[in-house]
């Protein structure tokens, strides 16, 4: 992967964090955590995956609260950022988290039943 890219996901990541936590104060975002920042070969985008804390109807809100507020974060980014072109963003929710804690749900599930096949009766 290319330096310059990873250095600027980074970067992202972290300015996006700090105006997140400082500068929105949009009720519906509520408890957010950025989970991965893909930007383009071309650095010209940038895809900003999260999830929510909560349940579908926090998740949706949040979402939508940070599509709003997208205009303003891109540009308190672009201030924070040293480039000529700060890249344009955009988010997406990010089920990977809730996927892994089914996953382990499961596999618990699977080692309970197990274990009480083995018990002689």
């Amino acid at each position: 992967m290319n330096r310059r890219k990873e250095r600027l996901e980074k970067a992202i990541e972290e300015q996006v964090s700090v105006i997140l936590l400082r500068e929105i104060r949009d009720a519906r975002i509520g408890f957010v955590t950025l989970s991965k920042v893909m930007v383009t070969n071309d650095l010209r985008y940038a895809t900003i995956h999260v999830s929510f804390i909560g349940n579908k109807k926090q998740e949706i809100e949040g979402i939508a609260g940070l599509r709003s507020a997208t205009k303003h974060i891109q540009s308190l980014l672009a201030s924070r950022i040293n480039m000529k072109f700060a890249p344009l963003i955009h988010f997406e929710l990010d089920h990977s988290i809730e996927e892994g804690v089914n996953l382990i749900h499961k596999i618990e599930e699977i080692v309970a039943s197990s274990k009480d096949d083995d018990i002689p009766s």
